[in-house]
Parts: C-alpha cells; sequence; structure tokens
C-alpha cells in the first residue's frame, strides 16, 4: 500500500499569502485534508481540519491546495482514491 503524497513543485504558502494577513501580521498553520484520485487529481474540495484562527489564511491554504499536484496512492501497484492531511503554514520573514 503507498499512500498520496505532495507532487513536484508542490507551490509554496509565501506565494499564497494573503497581502493583508501579512500588513496585519497574522500567522498561522492549517491542517488541510485532500483526497486525491488515482489521475492524481482531487476527487473532490480540499476541506480546513483544523483552523489557523484566521478565516484569511484558512482560505488561502483551500487555495494553496486545490492549486498543488498530487501523487496518488496504490494498493497492490493499482493506482486508488485515498485522503491525507497536511499542514500549511503561514509564517513572517523578516
Amino acid at each position: 500500500v503507498k499512500k498520496p503524497g505532495l507532487g513536484k513543485n508542490f507551490p509554496s504558502s509565501e506565494e499564497y499569502y494573503p497581502a493583508a494577513s501579512k500588513r496585519l501580521g497574522e500567522t498561522g498553520s492549517t491542517a488541510v485534508r485532500v483526497c486525491i484520485g488515482p489521475n492524481g487529481r482531487l476527487s473532490e474540495a480540499p476541506q480546513v481540519q483544523t483552523s489557523s484562527g484566521s478565516a484569511r489564511l484558512d482560505e488561502a491554504a483551500l487555495k494553496l491546495a486545490k492549486a498543488g499536484r498530487y501523487t496518488a496512492g496504490s494498493v497492490d501497484g493499482q493506482p486508488t482514491t485515498d485522503c491525507m492531511s497536511f499542514r500549511i503554514k503561514f509564517e513572517l520573514k523578516n
């Protein structure tokens, strides 16, 4: 059994960091749940599993998750639909 994973050149949170959040100094970490089909594409819309505490950052995390590429999981070498969760951290760089 191979679990699904993040694909090559996965976007960084920096690319999706909302400008308003940066200005306000908002930081946080959103846990996102995605389900990946056999073709490596999302089989349904990503969902926030654990909020960062900021609706703006959670929304940005969902956009990032939608834009990302994934690798499908497999069972006995056959690609399957499987779900996984991962964290997207928004941190201000000095």
